[in-house]
């Protein structure tokens, strides 16, 4: 149970929950994909640590591969190493499903290589003799 002093002191809408996941920062439209990992979270922000982040990130998602989630949202705050994320939008994804339609093409790409569900045809070797 959280007590009224702790919540006033994080300054949180909700409590977050350790995670210590990895995760991937997808930067729209350059296509920028930056590893990260995701300290902690709750479904309106997350902490991640970055090694190097982009000074002009646009649209900015959250792919949780473990979780089956992505969120859109953008920077609440920075620091060098680390990041605070606040969400306006966040989805669990179905592995055998569509792709939802809130979901840019994009996203959805990247969520389903980074999980290992799109991998790309074996390449056949083949030699040709005449």
């Amino acid at each position: 149970m959280i007590q009224p002093f702790q919540q006033f002191m994080n300054r949180r809408a909700e409590p977050r929950y350790d995670c210590k996941s990895t995760g991937t920062l997808l930067l729209l439209p350059s296509g920028t994909e930056v590893p990260c990992e995701i300290v902690n979270q709750s479904a309106s922000g997350a902490q991640v640590l970055v090694k190097d982040m982009p000074h002009a990130p646009g649209d900015l998602w959250l792919l949780d591969v473990p979780g089956q989630m992505v969120k859109f949202g953008a920077p609440a705050w920075t620091q060098p190493h680390r990041m605070g994320l606040r969400f306006t939008f966040a989805h669990k994804l179905d592995p055998n499903g569509e792709r939802p339609h809130r979901v840019p093409i994009g996203v959805w790409k990247a969520w389903r290589r980074l999980a290992g569900l799109d991998l790309p045809p074996p390449q056949e070797d083949v030699f040709f003799l005449d």
